[in-house]
């Protein structure tokens, strides 16, 4: 049985925070927590998983900081702590979210099979087999053919 993933993009719990408006930067372009947590480097579904597990004052605190350090930030500590927490309340429960290791989430939707197992594992088979008996032979080139390096005259026929 599959567990629901709270990370992927389409049913994400985390998309009402990460696509909420965070503010207007002074250029006129409007940010949301997403795209401050990729300007900055942050893989933003880890960084808004992480917030939604901290008690809440902690994850405003957090939050606030990183809108802060957002280069050319508009905000001052003040705002971004308002800011903050009117975000951290757009988080879901952290209970809510599963806990999923990021292998399960790169190898979601891989089953391996039976069949699947047994192909692999003739393929491995003939693959080191074919490298087993290649290993030991080296092609040699008679002297004097019209492949050897060297060869100053082409070939005689009988």
């Amino acid at each position: 049985m599959s567990q629901p993933d709270a990370f992927a993009l389409g049913q994400s719990e985390l998309n009402r925070f990460l696509f909420a408006n965070v503010g207007v930067e002074s250029n006129g372009m409007t940010l949301s927590v997403l795209s401050i947590l990729a300007r900055l480097g942050h893989d933003p579904w880890q960084q808004a998983g992480q917030l939604a597990a901290l008690p809440k004052a902690a994850a405003v605190d957090r939050l606030a900081k990183i809108i802060a350090t957002v280069p050319g930030s508009p905000w001052p500590p003040p705002d971004a702590n308002a800011i903050a927490t009117r975000l951290v309340a757009l988080l879901p429960k952290h209970q809510d979210l599963p806990t999923v290791p990021a292998a399960k989430l790169a190898l979601n939707g891989f089953q391996m099979s039976w069949p699947r197992a047994v192909l692999l594992t003739l393929l491995a088979v003939a693959v080191g087999a074919t490298m087993l008996s290649l290993g030991g032979e080296q092609e040699t080139v008679p002297h004097g053919s019209a492949f050897s390096i060297g060869a100053s005259e082409p070939p005689t026929s009988p």
